[in-house]
């Protein structure tokens, strides 16, 4: 069990600040294997296991057996089990900062928890790494993208535009500038996914700064977005994920925005919405302004 703010660990260590960061912690707010965790009086370390679906003591107030003192969940130090991994005791560490598990299960798994629980994931990974963590799932996920769901229809395009895939034998140069025109709009699609993603984390970060409301800096921001962009792997579906995906890409991305922003900056559900809601409100102004000007121009 270690500190979420900086990966302090937390074994033998009465609840309350942590000793390096001062980050408070408590019992109640990790999970554990059930009975795989001593929870230690701190006046005689009389130990206790939990029993319930995770692993806290029930009941979570009592009187010790060893010594009479009233003791409740939150005040009892925790000894790990020396019989097993940390791994196999804490089960709420992100998939991500696990290292009992290949890189590309690890990736599968920070997959599925941003997909589904965002804020969950940003909350256990400590502050000062969140961002290097993030890039590791997000550039991946990027490469994902682009090269399963852009690459064939780029390919397909360019080779017609280009009269390359029909004339390979005739002119062979038209499907090396096929290829390459194919390279650069990959470079483009993946750049502007990325630049998007940083636009989106810079306004929302900015609009809980204005308020005051933002307890950690832009970097935390920027990783909690990255990970709410999970939803971009429905674009990786070869030709009809890039259009498909665009139904429900918005919606899926806000919502998984506002949990993890929420997390990573504790804040506020409503928070959370207004600064997202900042970012959707300036995207749809500028589209509306492309559309209107290429209608104007053309």
């Amino acid at each position: 069990m270690r500190c979420r703010g900086c990966e302090y660990p937390l074994w033998n260590i009465a609840p309350g600040p942590c000793p390096e960061c001062g980050r408070p912690f408590r019992p109640s707010e990790r999970a554990f294997e059930p009975a795989s965790v001593a929870f230690c009086c701190p006046a005689c370390d009389q130990a206790y296991f939990g029993t319930s679906s995770k692993g806290h003591l029930v009941p979570d107030h009592f009187l010790c057996v060893g010594c009479g003192q009233a003791l409740e969940m939150d005040s009892m130090v925790l000894r790990p089990a020396s019989d097993r991994p940390e791994a196999q005791q804490v089960v709420d560490v992100p998939p991500c900062l696990r290292r009992d598990h290949g890189w590309f299960r690890r990736w599968f798994m920070t997959l599925f928890w941003a997909l589904g629980m965002p804020g969950r994931l940003i909350s256990g990974i400590p502050v000062d790494r969140s961002l290097p963590v993030a890039l590791g799932f997000f550039l991946p996920l990027l490469l994902v993208v682009v090269v399963g769901g852009a690459l064939p229809i780029l390919l397909f395009v360019n080779g017609f535009v280009f009269n390359g895939l029909g004339a390979i034998g005739q002119s062979p140069g038209n499907l090396m500038v096929a290829i390459g025109w194919s390279v650069l709009s990959l470079l483009g699609y993946g750049v502007g996914l990325l630049l998007l993603v940083l636009l989106w984390a810079l306004v929302a970060h900015l609009v809980l700064a204005v308020f005051g409301l933002a307890r950690h800096g832009l970097p935390r921001s920027v990783a909690a977005m990255m990970f709410a962009s999970a939803p971009f792997v429905v674009a990786a579906a070869p030709c009809v994920g890039i259009y498909a995906g665009g139904l429900i890409l918005p919606f899926w991305c806000f919502v998984l925005g506002v949990l993890s922003l929420r997390s990573a900056q504790e804040v506020g559900t409503g928070a959370a919405i207004g600064a997202n809601a900042a970012f959707a409100l300036l995207l749809g102004a500028a589209l509306f302004a492309w559309i209107w000007i290429l209608v104007r121009v053309f």
